[in-house]
């Protein structure tokens, strides 16, 4: 059989038969092993300079040695062929499950492919990619938009599409019926509260504090004080105070009056 210049019973290294079986062919420079053609090969070079993978070709519908599998393959360092990724992948490298690139309708993260993406992630970039939502989220829609709260700590509660540590005035923090954390409106008389309609912390303007409920009257016994909104109790924010009115004379056309505190007072500092 002939090998370039050279007659053996065999073809020699780097040559492939034929269909003449007197003549050998030499095998493309990444081919260990060809057959009729160059670089129709049936192995590849596993070592520098000439490093390659066996793929199967659509375009010459035979195999080839190429340096960088194409498509949905990746290069399999042990046997020198193109085997395929993951059925999610469009690509991989190193094994069948390290995706570098996912089929449509996959987000890619981590060089997996996900439908949809994990919990704390979601879909970006066409739906091409899977990005971690913002740390307060459990789940979201996109990075300003929180679905789920998180119920570990730091526990974040859900109001207007954001998760709050602490609800915004007029809300609070509680559990719903789904074991999802959100922020509930207080009652209407509540500027701050724990609770609905109770305990309140303060009051809205008409309103005043007493016992953790707003009311827009306080019990007997304490007053209503607008500076705070808060129903104070009577004997230790209130003094006493007489009032005594005289004419020092009947022909006197001043009215003379006596104020007397119960309690000396600053009235510089005196609410």
């Amino acid at each position: 059989m002939l090998s370039s210049t050279t007659c053996a019973n065999y073809c020699l290294p780097n040559y492939g038969y034929t269909y003449d079986p007197a003549v050998c062919v030499l095998c493309s420079k990444y081919c260990v092993e060809c057959y009729n053609l160059a670089d129709n090969c049936t192995s590849c070079y596993g070592a520098s300079p000439n490093a390659s993978y066996l793929q199967y070709s659509n375009i010459t519908f035979y195999n080839q040695c190429v340096v960088a599998c194409v498509g949905a393959y990746f290069g399999n360092t042990t046997t020198r062929i193109c085997d395929p990724c993951n059925g999610n992948c469009t690509s991989c490298k190193i094994t069948a499950n390290i995706c570098t690139a996912c089929v449509s309708g996959y987000g890619w993260y981590n060089y997996t492919c996900h439908m949809p993406c994990l919990d704390g992630f979601y879909f970006t970039n066409n739906y091409s990619n899977c990005t971690a939502c913002p740390s307060v989220c459990a789940t979201c829609t996109n990075y300003t938009t929180c679905t789920i709260c998180r119920t570990t700590s730091p526990i974040t509660y859900l109001y207007n599409g954001y998760c709050y540590t602490t609800c915004p005035a007029g809300y609070y923090g509680t559990t719903n019926t789904s074991n999802a954390t959100i922020c509930v409106a207080c009652s209407s008389a509540c500027a701050l509260c724990t609770g609905n309609p109770s305990p309140c912390s303060k009051c809205n303007t008409g309103y005043y504090l007493y016992m953790g409920v707003c009311s827009s009257t306080c019990p007997v016994g304490y007053i209503a004080y607008a500076g705070s909104n808060e129903c104070l109790l009577c004997a230790q924010i209130c003094v006493d105070l007489t009032i005594n009115m005289y004419f020092p004379s009947p022909t006197n056309s001043e009215l003379y009056i006596d104020m007397t505190y119960s309690l000396d007072l600053d009235f510089n500092s005196f609410n």
